[in-house]
C-alpha cells in the first residue's frame, strides 16, 4: 500500500477527530469515509492508538525545525532558560491534544503505547534536551550524572490525566506548563 493511501486516510481520521472527538470515532467510520476496507486500514494501523501516534507525530514532526529555529535566535541566553522553554513547549502539546494522547493509552496496550518514545518526534525532543544538558555541564551550569536518562524524562511530560486533572481544577493549559517545566528544570539546576 502506498504511502498516498496512508496519508489520505490519515486527513480523513484528522478531520473526523477534529469534528467529533477521537474517541466518538471508530475505526469502521474512518474506513467507510476514506473509503478504504477495514482490511487496508487494520493492515496499515493496527487501532486507534496507532493512527492516533502517526497523525500526531506528522504535526509533531513539523515543529521541530521551528523550535531548533527558536533555539538558535536565542543561543546566546543561559542552557537553563532555552531548555525551559523547550520543556514548556513539551507541556503544551500535551495540554492541547489531551484527547489525543489519552486515545494513545486507551487505545493500545503498554508495550504499544511505549513506541511513542520511539517516533522520531519523540527522539528529535529527546536530542535537543541532550544536546542543551551537555552543553550545561560542559560549561559547569549543571552537574548531570545521566545526560540520556534525564534527557528522557525530561522530554516525557505529565501524563495527560494529570494535565487533565489540574485543568479542571482551574489551571489553563499554559500555567501547567510553566510550573511543569520550572520544576523539571529545578530538578538539573540546583
Amino acid at each position: 500500500m502506498g504511502n498516498h493511501i496512508g496519508k489520505e486516510i490519515e486527513e480523513v481520521a484528522f478531520s473526523l477527530f477534529q469534528e467529533l472527538g477521537v474517541e466518538n470515532v471508530s475505526m469502521h467510520k474512518i474506513a467507510k469515509t476514506a473509503g478504504v476496507g477495514q482490511g487496508t486500514l487494520y493492515r496499515r494501523y493496527a487501532n486507534k492508538s496507532d493512527l492516533c501516534l502517526s497523525i500526531l507525530g506528522d504535526k509533531f514532526e513539523q515543529l521541530i525545525p521551528a523550535l531548533h529555529l527558536y533555539l538558535s535566535n536565542i543561543s546566546d541566553q543561559p542552557v537553563r532558560e532555552r531548555l525551559r522553554y523547550v520543556l514548556e513547549e513539551i507541556h503544551l502539546i500535551v495540554g492541547h491534544h489531551l484527547d489525543w494522547i489519552r486515545m494513545l493509552t486507551i487505545s493500545g496496550n503498554l508495550e504499544q503505547t511505549s513506541k511513542v518514545y520511539d517516533c522520531r518526534y519523540s527522539q528529535s525532543l529527546k536530542q535537543i534536551i541532550r544536546d542543551l544538558l551537555e552543553e550545561a555541564n560542559a560549561k559547569g551550569e549543571a552537574k548531570i550524572q545521566d545526560i540520556e536518562l534525564t534527557a528522557l524524562l525530561m522530554s516525557s511530560p505529565i501524563t495527560p490525566e494529570l494535565m487533565y486533572y489540574i485543568h479542571e481544577s482551574g489551571y489553563s493549559i499554559d500555567e501547567i506548563a510553566r510550573f511543569a517545566a520550572e520544576r523539571q528544570i529545578l530538578t538539573v539546576f540546583q
